[in-house]
């Protein structure tokens, strides 16, 4: 989170007992734009899985890339 928001991305921690599912389809609900998802493994390795408000996902993306690609989009004004 604290990389994010150094990077100057809007960023909120979904900390709910609520199971994934209803985490992804939470934030479907709201139009986010990217979903990053950090479970154990991806936490180990400094990486993100990179989910898309049109549902592709990206596994195991470094942190440092998913960030990159989202201040582009935001610099660009891409359309998710």
């Amino acid at each position: 989170m604290k990389a994010l928001k150094v990077a100057g991305i809007r960023a909120e921690l979904d900390a709910s007992d609520d199971r994934m599912q209803k985490k992804v389809r939470n934030a479907q609900m709201q139009k986010i734009p990217y979903m990053l998802i950090a479970g154990e493994e991806d936490q180990k390795a400094g990486a993100v899985s990179f989910r898309y408000r049109n549902g592709e996902q990206k596994n195991g993306i470094p942190l440092a890339d998913a960030i990159a690609e989202i201040s582009e989009a935001v610099r660009a004004r891409t359309q998710v």
